[in-house]
């Protein structure tokens, strides 16, 4: 595939050629058709790609981010970004502006879940496990609460579940929402650096297209290797909700089991793509020779553990990209840095010749050019592929139905030509009631079969995670007996001399994970299949003509999903030295089954909020493709009556225009050959149309193979 000079050229020009080939076939069309082509059209140029930037705190994210959209320096990378706020940077949409931000604030319920969280949880943890993990979270939320206080004061309250607007978002305006800075500091009332990033649920910023050719979401994810737990949170969100992964590496630590945990959860999914950034190779001895060691190691590593993976794996310098464009360091720092060994040396190995400039030479020793191109491939031959298919198919499927109309009409009229005089009207007249009560018998029929259809849809949906519950219990339930095992043996084999037990909830978060993947697949094949039999029945029941259109169940969204309870490599301990650990479990003298009693009250607490979101989440993606579904089948087959009723309407005009005809005239016989002259040429610009998007798809399918 050849590199487009801006991200997402390949995807820009091919929508900008279906939207061309739509609005020719929509000239054709009859009104019913045309609205529902109307409709695809909208979505498919509202459509973005969403992109996340994951990865590891200090790994240089957000300096790659600048890098990346070519404005060096903006996201704040200096001050420690000690924050839980997933930062979205907007481009090329024709809806949005071309600069400002909208910063929004944690509503009364979203911020006491953050900062509260389970007052029992706490207490069984202080009484049983004196080194749980909790006690950290509760020691944060609660500096993030008294921190928020200070600095908002009397406004605290006042700015829950509001927003604040910009039309001109700054880097110093960024960090008074997303950066904490130094959290040791004292955080007065009139510290501009981090004034609301504790209550800032969310931040997104507008910027002009840039490299941007298609409308694109970057985010900037949490780290997740911070000792700030709410940061899991909030990266694993952001999996759900984006099509291409970024994530950056350090040079230093390239690839560690918490960046493996989240490559794992996306490796389930068919429908993303990750490109992995290995960066600050600016900081290793010699890159030229180190770099190409660390890519290796970390494709061994990646292989070994996700065998089928297909992350691409890059190695650069989001240091050296900013500095080639970097408006604060002047020319001549810039040369010398440029002319570095390592630079020059890096470039050699990677088989560059050197540019003649020093801002070039820079650029292209940086790597961040080849993740733009990685990027532009997956949004041309991937993410909007997908997009494309949906508007091809919608196109293709009007085309068809237009076809089948023409064809249909073409069969009448040269009936009608094969009659003469009083026959001829006749003859008409006769096939024209017909058609009428044919028509409002199928109209009928095709009512209700959406009606028992969408019932139908209803009935699956609801019923879709009736065993959840019962299931997770049942793992919950088989990890903490293993756990009970596990502990007793290490208390009757090794006494008190063992000072802590590891409880290892991330197998237990595999494991819900795992199952709640399973029940959405399940439940998506039972929906999908009531959908199929939905359309395939009032297929049946609509007249031939009308039989092109379908439900391309392709084109719903959440055929799969990423289900996250948490991407930290996190564990419980419990300390068996102290009155509250070892002498605890000893002195009780508990049974197993009280031991897995008392165990399985800890876990369940530990995932209970993680889960809910999980469930809710899971749950509502599922109901966002019942509801498309659902949407579409009634979009198409509301196109469907439409087309009848306009049927009806033509042949009643038709009915009384042959009435007043005379059987000797030749109008009749002149009316049907203009009629058939016109349908003909009708018949083959769509034909044209229809193979103008064939070859349209197969092209970018060629392309996104290549």
């Amino acid at each position: 595939m050849s590199v487009p000079e801006r991200i997402g050229e390949g995807q820009s020009q091919a929508v900008a050629d279906l939207v061309a080939a739509s609005e020719a076939v929509r000239a054709l069309t009859p009104t019913s058709f045309a609205k529902q082509l109307d409709e695809d059209m909208a979505a498919l140029q509202d459509w973005r790609a969403r992109i996340a930037v994951i990865g590891q705190v200090k790994a240089g994210k957000s300096t790659f981010l600048s890098a990346l959209v070519n404005a060096p320096g903006f996201l704040p990378s200096e001050v420690n970004p000690w924050t839980t706020v997933v930062t979205n940077l907007h481009f090329a949409h024709p809806d949005d502006p071309d600069q400002g931000g909208i910063f929004r604030f944690f509503s009364e319920e979203a911020w006491k879940r953050v900062i509260e969280g389970d007052p029992e949880m706490r207490t069984m943890a202080e009484d049983l496990l004196p080194g749980f993990k909790a006690e950290i979270l509760v020691e944060q939320v609660e500096m993030m609460r008294e921190r928020a206080r200070k600095r908002l004061g009397r406004f605290y309250h006042l700015l829950l579940g509001r927003e604040h607007r910009y039309d001109v978002v700054s880097r110093d305006t960024l960090e008074r929402y997303v950066c904490v800075g130094d959290e040791a500091a004292e955080a007065g009332p009139n510290e501009a650096l981090g004034r609301y990033s504790d209550i800032t649920e969310s931040a997104d910023i507008f910027f002009p297209p840039g490299p941007f050719a298609s409308p694109t979401v970057l985010s900037d994810t949490p780290g997740v290797n911070d000792p700030f737990l709410i940061r899991d949170e909030y990266t694993c969100r952001s999996l759900s909700r984006s099509d291409i992964f970024v994530m950056v590496l350090s040079a230093h630590q390239a690839l560690t089991e918490v960046d493996l945990a989240l490559l794992r959860m996306l490796s389930r999914q068919e429908d993303k793509r990750v490109i992995v950034f290995v960066n600050r190779i600016d900081e290793l001895a010699d890159p030229a020779r180190d770099a190409p060691k660390v890519v290796a190691d970390v494709r061994s590593r990646l292989d070994a553990a996700l065998p089928d993976n297909r992350a691409e794996i890059y190695a650069g310098s989001a240091f050296w990209a900013e500095a080639a464009t970097s408006v604060e360091m002047d020319e001549e720092t810039r040369r010398d840095l440029a002319s570095d060994e390592k630079v020059e040396a890096h470039l050699v190995e990677k088989g560059f010749s050197l540019p003649p400039s020093a801002a070039d030479k820079l650029a292209l020793a940086s790597g961040v050019a080849e993740v733009r191109r990685a990027i532009g491939e997956a949004i041309d031959g991937f993410a909007g592929l997908a997009a494309r298919r949906r508007a091809s198919s919608a196109v293709a499927n009007s085309i068809d139905g237009c076809l089948s109309l023409i064809n249909a009409r073409r069969d009448e009229l040269e009936t009608e030509l094969s009659a003469d005089g009083d026959g001829a009207v006749a003859a008409a007249k006769t096939r024209l009631a017909s058609k009428k009560d044919e028509v409002a018998a199928q109209r009928a029929n095709v009512e209700k079969a959406i009606d028992e259809g969408a019932a139908t849809i209803t009935a699956v949906a609801a019923d879709a995670f009736a065993s959840i519950r019962r299931d997770l219990d049942h793992i919950v339930k088989t990890h903490v007996d293993n756990q009970t095992k596990a502990l007793f043996e290490t208390m009757d084999a090794s006494g008190a001399a063992v000072d802590r037990f590891e409880l290892a909830p991330l197998a237990l978060r595999v494991a819900i994970e795992a199952a709640m993947s399973d029940q959405y697949s399940a439940a998506r094949r039972r929906l999908d299949a009531s959908v199929r039999k939905v359309s395939e029945t009032a297929r049946k029941l609509a007249p031939p003509a009308l039989a092109a259109l379908d439900l391309d169940l392709a084109t719903l969204p959440h055929a799969e999903i990423t289900p996250t309870v948490s991407a930290a490599n996190a564990s419980l301990s419990m300390d068996l030295t102290s009155e509250r650990g070892w002498k605890f479990w000893r002195k009780a003298r508990l049974s197993k089954e009280e031991a897995a009693a008392r165990l399985g009250s800890i876990m369940r607490r530990e995932v209970n909020g993680p889960l809910e979101t999980l469930v809710e989440e899971t749950s509502l993606a599922f109901a966002e493709r019942a509801a498309a579904g659902a949407s579409r089948l009634n979009a198409l087959w509301t196109s469907a009556l439409d087309a009848l009723d306009e049927q009806a309407a033509s042949l009643s005009e038709e009915i009384e225009a042959i009435e007043a005809m005379d059987p000797d005239d030749e109008a009749l016989a002149s009316r049907a050959r203009r009629e058939l002259d016109e349908l003909a040429e009708a018949s083959e610009a769509l034909a044209a149309l229809r193979t103008k998007i064939a070859s349209l798809g197969a092209q970018r399918e060629e392309e996104a193979a290549a």
